[in-house]
């Protein structure tokens, strides 16, 4: 017994090319290119000098569901031209396993369809007159930038769906980019927040909550934003958080205050930026992204996570905590420099790393990867190296995971793409191929017979960093 209780232990830890061959989990939807219920335009139409409509361009690029709705939200980054909706929306409900859902825009085709006049930088120009340049920064965002009534979405990557205020966060670039990388700064990157009521798949009527535009003090590539994770307090309360956005190009954690409506950075720490001989998909397609993911453990008695977080084009693993990131004084102080933010473990070869989502409830870090095609965990309370590190699902072709999330049922949903090909060069898709699936497990089967199974670290209310200055 002893043997073979060995031989167990071997494979759960070296072995994660083996894999768990879980058959409970489902692939929900696939597309080879998105369909859309209706559209303003027909589709072999223009706008401007770009068509409307190029199927082999559009390549389903993020996922988030809301069980409160049953609502899907997917997202096509205008990374190319021929994109008729960046953010878009369905309801499983409609339709079975395995399908390919039609897709509707979202919150609503207006505000996803471009105008011939956001292929210049003329109208990115004209929302600048707008704002007094001269009024400092503190001043302007007491402003309500959320309620500017003519406002459109440009280019969504990725969604975020609060399951505790039942809400979506989008980070919309402004920024269109054409395959030549040609890029159209049409107006000012923002963040964007919906409300998500729970008959939302009958009314199709999802209001906008707040809309903050970033001020170009926090930015120089708005094309760079990807991911937004929301930092709720100790205090609880809907109004009580912290956003944490990434700037792939930037190297930069932009920190959002909701509460106070301030913004700031911490950017080019070593940690946050690219390792270009890490950055190769497929060693076709190269990556070259810095920071891109920040996955937030449990909170302390005062509301401090620890923070997560690896550059796209890296294998490392590193960490700070919230109660730096919430600190604007020590970010105007170039504090990244201070050894608050630190390497806490390595991924392994080609461990690189799309997004990472902490379950609290199972103490289980997720990983999508991008290099592996896979999807792994690691159970917090382990040390942080490959022996640790155990495989979810590994499909049999290559698939690039760009989402991994857990939904308030406790499923764990996986979402792959084939972004190396819309951002690593100028290749179409194969349309004649599955380009995006979702997918879904249970998290206690997806954990189940891992090294990710059972937790045996610190209690979360005793979950704190000992590098963090008092």
């Amino acid at each position: 017994m002893k043997f073979f209780a060995e031989i167990l232990f071997f494979l759960s830890i070296f072995g994660g090319s083996f894999g768990v061959p879980h058959s409970n989990i489902v692939e929900e939807y696939l597309w080879k290119v998105p369909v859309w219920e209706s559209l303003p335009y027909k589709e072999d139409s223009y706008v401007g000098k770009y068509p409307y409509f190029i199927p082999e361009n559009n390549d389903i690029l993020g996922s988030g569901y809301h069980a409160k709705s049953g609502l899907m939200l997917v997202t096509i980054g205008r990374l190319r031209e021929g994109i008729p909706s960046t953010l878009n929306a369905f309801c499983p409900g409609e339709y079975p396993s395995g399908s390919s859902p039609l897709l509707w825009s979202f919150p609503d085709q207006r505000t996803n369809t471009l105008l011939p006049s956001d292929y210049s930088n003329a109208h990115y120009a004209a929302k600048r007159e707008v704002v007094d340049e001269d009024i400092p920064d503190k001043l302007r965002y007491k402003r309500p930038h959320y309620s500017i009534p003519d406002y459109r979405i440009m280019s969504v990557y990725h969604p975020t769906v609060d399951n505790v205020c039942d809400r979506l966060f989008v980070i919309d670039t402004g920024t269109i980019r054409t395959i030549d990388d040609t890029r159209y700064w049409s107006q000012r990157p923002a963040i964007l927040v919906y409300d998500l009521p729970a008959n939302g798949c009958s009314t199709r009527k999802f209001p906008l909550i707040r809309r903050v535009e970033l001020p170009e003090s926090v930015y120089s590539d708005p094309l760079g934003f990807d991911y937004i994770m929301v930092d709720y307090q100790s205090k609880g309360g809907c109004d009580e958080i912290f956003l944490y956005l990434d700037n792939i190009f930037d190297n930069s954690i932009v920190v959002y205050d909701w509460e106070k409506n301030d913004i700031w950075k911490f950017s080019n720490h070593s940690s946050m930026m690219p390792v270009p001989t890490e950055s190769y998909v497929q060693d076709k397609y190269q990556l070259n992204y810095g920071v891109m993911n920040i996955g937030l453990g449990w909170p302390d008695k005062k509301g401090n996570r620890v923070a997560y977080y690896a550059p796209g084009a890296s294998t490392g693993q590193y960490a700070t905590t919230t109660k730096v990131l919430k600190n604007k004084k020590k970010a105007l102080n170039n504090y990244p420099t201070n050894y608050d933010f630190r390497p806490i473990g390595y991924q392994g070869c080609k461990g690189t790393i799309h997004r990472q989502f902490f379950d609290e409830t199972c103490g289980v870090m997720f990983f999508a990867h991008m290099a592996l095609s896979a999807v792994r965990c690691w159970n917090v309370g382990n040390p942080f190296n490959p022996n640790y590190l155990s495989e979810v699902f590994r499909p049999k072709d290559f698939e690039l995971f760009s989402d991994v999330y857990v939904d308030s049922e406790g499923y764990l949903w996986m979402h792959s793409c084939h972004v190396e090909i819309i951002l690593g060069s100028s290749d179409p898709l194969d349309l004649s191929q599955v380009n995006a699936r979702i997918r879904r497990i249970r998290v206690q089967d997806a954990i189940e017979g891992t090294m990710c199974e059972n937790y045996g670290g610190t209690l979360p209310d005793e979950y704190a960093w000992s590098f963090v200055s008092e």
